[in-house]
């Protein structure tokens, strides 16, 4: 299960501690940084990262840790609202979970983060207890020095979790699960800070502008000029473009023209062929006709070109495929690589292309497995109307089934007999990834004959059933002979 986690920090121009939380954030393993965006004038920093539940958590609180101790709020200005050193942390469903288990983690997070840091948290977004914390702008109304004096005391500002006063430098920090969001900025071509607020206002929801648009308008200062700073919550809802005109609207109301566009973190394509759609008057266009999504499609319709962690939830799902003879292989192309690193590092000019080739071949035959086993699936609802043909389909098919595995035994006598040439010379430093990719072999040969085994308990066909038999233990017992002589 994959979530992404958008923690913003009023933190934009210690850039020794922005370094801070980003190690903190990186030094967890499971956890992808994948965008950190910081902004003086505003004085703020929002870092992207994504991973497992659990991952996730263990960096936030990292980061959030470091945030606490090194961020005081008494001291703090910038031109974006804030109520926390660590302002607000959201979580979004990204891969194989639901909105209601992100709730449900953000609010145990939520919890377990009031309690260690002595912090008070306020639910928000599809999280929120009461109805009206659903708009952080509710929450965070008053901002840090405001919050000061009603917290625990409002009936609207009574914590979820942790203490009922505010923490006297961190404040306070609102936690809670939401949908992707695009943060948008536009520039105007004036330095007038009183028009960009007028704009947004006339922009923003609450005050009868589009539906899904949150907005602000600030001064950037490094640029000199103002800016129409946009959340726009559900990008369907209300589009890039929607906001995009609208804001241009209003701005040749005031004289000034919209100047750049600017995205801040992450944008889903479809907000982008949207845009595209709209100003290029495109016609029946869709997310297929875009290289990159087509070449994403015909990888991940191959197990092998699957992230390892995809692989993995795919391993352990309630689905026969992949199985023991896919996961084998993998194994069986990480023990060639293995010894490829020990006798590329102990021999520079040895040629290594021949297990290289073996390793392509293992990373292959992960398909190659599992397709064989559905061809056999295929071969049972094969000819409904002929039960001869169809037992023949099934033969064949668990003759594939039995030949994939005992390809891959074959694969593993050649890989350990390329290692046996190249044992001589190996550097005593990596002596132990040399054994470890032995280990590994063997593991994969152990597992490959065990398909092998369960796929010839089917077969009728005796002949071609005990030719397979004997040709698989032939090579299983020379596959043990190489392994402990090298060994030895």
């Amino acid at each position: 299960m994959l979530i992404e986690c958008v923690p913003n920090f009023s933190e934009g121009k210690n850039k020794e501690v922005i370094s801070e939380i980003e190690n903190a954030i990186k030094a967890v393993t499971g956890v992808d940084l994948i965008d950190i965006e910081y902004n003086e004038s505003h004085n703020r920093s929002v870092f992207t990262m994504i991973g497992d539940f659990q991952s996730v958590k263990k960096a936030m609180m990292n980061a959030a840790e470091i945030a606490i101790k090194r961020i005081d709020l008494t001291h703090h200005k910038g031109e974006h609202p804030r109520m926390g050193a660590v302002d607000v942390i959201p979580f979004v469903p990204v891969e194989g979970c639901t909105m209601e288990e992100v709730i449900a983690f953000s609010k145990e997070f939520a919890k377990e983060y009031a309690e260690k840091f002595e912090i008070p948290v306020f639910l928000y977004a599809n999280s929120a207890s009461i109805p009206e914390h659903e708009d952080l702008a509710n929450v965070r109304k008053g901002e840090f020095e405001g919050l000061r004096d009603v917290i625990g005391k409002d009936p609207l500002h009574i914590p979820d979790f942790g203490p009922k006063n505010i923490h006297p430098t961190a404040g306070t920090t609102a936690i809670g699960a939401r949908p992707f969001l695009v943060a948008y900025n536009i520039y105007l071509s004036t330095g007038d800070v009183k028009v960009a607020k007028e704009i947004a206002k006339r922009v923003r929801n609450k005050d009868g502008g589009l539906r899904y648009a949150k907005a602000l308008g600030f001064y950037i200062k490094e640029r000199n000029q103002a800016q129409v700073s946009m959340n726009l919550v559900n990008f369907k809802g209300t589009t890039l473009h929607m906001a995009t005109e609208m804001v241009k609207i209003e701005a040749e109301r005031f004289g000034v023209n919209t100047v750049e566009g600017e995205i801040v973190g992450e944008i889903p394509v479809d907000a982008l062929i949207d845009a595209s759609m709209y100003y290029l008057k495109l016609n029946n266009f869709n997310k297929d006709q875009i290289l990159e999504t087509k070449i994403e499609k015909v990888r991940n319709s191959s197990l092998r070109n699957l992230r390892i962690p995809t692989f993995v939830d795919k391993l352990s799902n309630n689905s026969p495929t992949p199985g023991g003879g896919s996961a084998a292989a993998l194994v069986a192309s990480l023990g060639i690589s293995l010894i490829i690193m020990a006798t590329s590092i102990s021999n520079k000019d040895k040629d290594i292309s021949k297990l290289a080739l073996l390793r392509d071949n293992a990373l292959v035959m992960i398909d190659k497995d599992s397709q064989s086993f559905d061809e056999f699936m295929s071969a049972r609802k094969s000819h409904p109307d002929n039960e001869e043909l169809r037992k023949q389909a099934m033969e064949t098919a668990l003759i594939h089934a039995a030949e994939s595995p005992l390809n891959l035994m074959k694969l593993i006598k050649e890989a350990l007999k390329l290692c046996k040439e190249y044992r001589n010379g190996i550097k005593s430093s990596v002596i132990s990834d040399l054994y470890s990719g032995l280990h590994l072999l063997n593991s994969s040969a152990l597992s490959a004959m065990e398909n092998v085994k369960i796929n010839l308990k089917y077969l009728k066909n005796e002949e071609i059933n005990k030719k397979l038999k004997e040709e698989s233990e032939s090579i299983l017992q020379e596959i043990t002979t190489l392994y402990n002589e090298l060994l030895k």
